[in-house]
């Protein structure tokens, strides 16, 4: 991976991070399982922002028909009032 900090790291063939610990035959399967295990991770917190933004939809799709069911309901009173006016 790139130098950016990643949730697994390698030390000689042993792949180490997030409280586990593989110890493998050679290096070069230790790169392809700390490759995967970091795109795991990746994946896994997309997965999570892209549920929070969902639910983030949700909860201001709720607001709005709540706004619109009060506007509505102003807007009624609105009327009656004019007519008591007149």
């Amino acid at each position: 991976m790139d130098d950016k900090k990643t949730a697994y790291n390698i030390q000689g063939s042993r792949v180490y991070g997030m409280g586990w610990s593989y110890n493998l035959t050679n290096q070069t399967d230790a790169v392809h399982l700390q490759n995967t295990l970091n795109n795991y991770e990746t994946t896994i917190n997309e997965l999570k922002t892209q549920i929070r933004h969902e639910t983030n939809y949700t909860e201001i799709q709720y607001q709005l028909n709540q706004l619109e069911t009060t506007i509505h309901t102003l807007k009624n009173n609105i009327n009656e009032i004019k007519e008591l006016i007149k």
